[in-house]
């Protein structure tokens, strides 16, 4: 029950941001004023001097799509209670900044009950890995969106979806 008002609470935090954040994508350039200018000068027409100048900047290296079974052997050592919580800080973005909870959500997962995790449908935007995680507990199974970033050629789990699995002990971040 605990697991299941978790995901909830997640997935109700999430359509939040998301709306939110569609929201604020929504606003029009037609919503700004006009720039004025003084009497007898106009601003739309451009002076025959003025040059638009255009850099063009190469896109960021291609980072490949991380295996799915590497994002899911990350997840499954980051909740095994039998492996120290500085072990788990290499899978972390700023991982030393979540010890203190891996400790505490380790320790509540020991009598929890096994957790496991399927990761698919793997998509990279940028250096950022998005995957929909299936989440099986005692209490069933919860599809959830979890993201990695590619820190120097490593891929670790971001700290939004950090906070997430922590959740699962009640490790709050």
């Amino acid at each position: 029950m605990v697991f299941r008002n978790v995901v909830r609470n997640f997935f109700i935090a999430t359509s939040a941001l998301v709306v939110a954040v569609g929201v604020a994508a929504c606003g029009s350039d037609s919503d700004q004023a006009e720039p004025t200018a003084g009497p007898g000068v106009s601003t739309s027409a451009q002076s025959s001097t003025e040059q638009t100048t255009t850099v063009n900047t190469p896109p960021p290296p291609a980072v490949a799509a991380p295996a799915p079974e590497l994002l899911q052997d990350s997840l499954a050592k980051l909740v095994d209670p039998s492996i120290p919580a500085a072990d788990k800080v290499p899978l972390i973005v700023d991982g030393p900044v979540h010890v203190q909870g891996l400790e505490t959500m380790a320790a509540g997962l020991q009598n929890y009950g096994r957790v496991t995790f399927a990761v698919n449908e793997v998509v990279v935007q940028g250096t950022s890995a998005i995957a929909m995680v299936d989440v099986t507990s005692p209490h069933g199974t919860v599809p959830i969106h979890m993201t990695w970033d590619n820190v120097d050629g490593a891929w670790k789990l971001n700290h939004d979806s950090t906070c997430n699995l922590r959740a699962l002990g009640r490790a709050p971040c």
